[in-house]
C-alpha cells in the first residue's frame, strides 16, 4: 500500500468516524439540554403546587381558628387556637421564602408582601377574599411560567 492510498484510507475512515462522533456529541448535547429544561419545568411545577396547597391548607387553618366575637361582643380564643393560627401563618411565609425555581417570579409579583398584608387582616371575609385572589394569581403565574 502506498502512502497516498494509506492517507486516503485514513481520511475516509476519519471522515466517517468524525461524523459519527459529531452526531453523538450533538445528540447528547441536545438531549441534555432538553432534559435540563424539563427538569426545571418539573421543579417549578412542584414548587407552585406546594405553595398553592400550603396556602389553601394553612389559610383554612387560620380561618378555622379566627377570633370571632360572640353574642356579647367578646372575642375568645384558646391558646391552642392562637398557636395553630400563628403556626399556619408562619408556614405560609416560610414556603413563600424558600422557593428556588420560582423565586424571581413570586418576588416580582410581591407574593411575600401580599401574604404579609393578608396575614395581618382582622376581617375574616377580607382575609378569605384576599387568599382566594392570591391563589388565583399564583395559578396564573404557574400557567404562564410553565407555558400551559
Amino acid at each position: 500500500m502506498t502512502i497516498q492510498t494509506a492517507y486516503a484510507l485514513a481520511v475516509t475512515i476519519w471522515h466517517s468516524v468524525g461524523q459519527l462522533l459529531l452526531g453523538i456529541f450533538v445528540g447528547s448535547y441536545l438531549t441534555k439540554s432538553a432534559q435540563h429544561k424539563q427538569w426545571v419545568l418539573d421543579n417549578k411545577k412542584a414548587e407552585y403546587r406546594e405553595l398553592l396547597s400550603t396556602l389553601l391548607e394553612n389559610g383554612r387553618i387560620m380561618m378555622s381558628n379566627w377570633a370571632i366575637p360572640n353574642e356579647t361582643g367578646i372575642t375568645l380564643r384558646s391558646g391552642e387556637q392562637v398557636r395553630a393560627g400563628l403556626q399556619a401563618r408562619s408556614d405560609i411565609g416560610k414556603i413563600i421564602e424558600d422557593r428556588l425555581f420560582i423565586s424571581k417570579r413570586i418576588n416580582k409579583e410581591n407574593v411575600g408582601k401580599r401574604w404579609l398584608e393578608l396575614s395581618q387582616e382582622s376581617d375574616v371575609l377580607k382575609f378569605y377574599l384576599g387568599v382566594t385572589e392570591l391563589r388565583e394569581d399564583l395559578k396564573k403565574m404557574a400557567l404562564d411560567d410553565l407555558s400551559l
